[in-house]
Order: structure tokens, then C-alpha cells, then sequence
């Protein structure tokens, strides 16, 4: 599922992409866990993923904090950087932009995380890239409200869930917003 999903995602066109991901910029912006959310954690999005960099940028003119994993993984855990101006994004590891300056965030002070996946479903799990950096991560959290990211083809009937997977609260597509039946009380 995951080389065929991954396959679909890179043959998605370029526009496709741009106007899909502000569709669902405009979902994820509209939700009032996200109005209220005072420290949010988002991925760079690589070029075939919902595309994130405006997203970043205009909860920065909210006045949002707003972080992102950095590469450096201090034993087997992703690190938290602040993002406080998209000017001072570098590639880091595997292409993906991170903060230059590092400003740590805690995991404990992140309100929502914004996460990526290959695939989802409407239970909340994610198919990721295997490595389990994120659902560690989510581990460190456990206040924190989690929104997957995606577009409506990612969407799939069922993922098989691994014990150590964390599954998102929330999916945001083009087309609708899920919830995936996980009670979860925010702010």
C-alpha cells in the first residue's frame, strides 16, 4: 500500500497540489481547535505532500508559535525547533526544511500537531515512512490535539494498526474534515 500510495502522490500534479493544499488550508484554519491553539507543531511539506509553507506563515501573522521537527534526533526522538521566519528555513536531512536558528520547543507546550502521512483512515490511523520518529513524538503529547493532513485520495478504508502507532484525533482533506471517533477535548 505504501510504494503505491507514495507512486499516486508523485504523479499528482504540481497545480493539483497547490490548489487542493489551500482547500485544505482553509478547512484546517476554519476549525476552532485550530483558532484556539496557541503553540502548533507542522511538517515541511515535501513537493508531492499537502503543501504547508503558507500555512506556517500565516499562523505566524496570527501570532501563533509555530514549530517544526529538526533532524537532529536526540535518542530515537524527533527535537522541536521555532519557526520565526520562513526566510531562515534550510534543507536539513531528506530535503526537508527546517528552522536555521535553534529555538527548542517542548513537546508538552505544542497544542496541535499537524501530521504527515502516506495514508489515512477515517479511524485516525496513519501509514507513515516506517521509521516511528512521529509516533514517538505524539507519545510526548498527550494533551496535544493531532490533525492529519491530506489529500482525499490518501484516504483509504483501513490501515492495520502496529502497537506502538498513535493515531490522529482528526483528517483534513480537500473535501471534508474527519473526525475519527476519539473523543478528545481541547482548550
Amino acid at each position: 500500500m505504501k510504494s503505491d500510495m507514495l507512486a499516486k502522490r508523485k504523479s499528482h500534479a504540481c497545480e493539483l497540489v497547490e490548489k487542493k493544499s489551500a482547500a485544505i488550508m482553509e478547512r484546517l484554519f476554519a476549525l476552532p481547535e485550530f483558532r484556539k491553539a496557541k503553540t502548533i507543531l507542522f511538517y515541511a511539506a515535501k513537493k508531492d505532500e499537502v503543501q504547508t509553507l503558507e500555512m506556517i506563515q500565516k499562523a505566524l501573522d496570527m501570532g501563533k508559535t509555530v514549530a517544526l521537527p529538526i533532524t537532529v534526533v536526540e535518542g530515537k526522538n524527533l527535537v522541536l525547533a521555532e519557526v520565526r521566519n520562513l526566510s531562515r528555513l534550510s534543507e536539513g536531512a531528506f530535503g526537508v526544511l527546517e528552522p536555521m536558528d535553534y529555538v527548542p520547543v517542548k513537546p508538552e507546550e505544542v497544542d496541535l500537531v499537524i501530521v504527515p502521512g502516506v495514508a489515512f483512515d477515517v479511524h485516525g490511523d496513519r501509514l507513515g515512512h516506517g521509521m516511528g520518529y512521529y509516533d514517538k513524538l505524539l507519545k510526548q503529547m498527550p494533551d496535544a490535539l493531532f490533525i492529519g493532513l491530506a489529500f482525499e485520495f490518501q484516504m483509504v478504508e483501513d490501515i492495520p494498526e502496529e502497537e506502538h502507532d498513535v493515531s490522529v484525533h482528526k483528517v483534513v482533506t480537500e473535501e471534508r474534515v474527519i473526525g475519527c471517533g476519539q473523543d478528545k477535548t481541547f482548550c
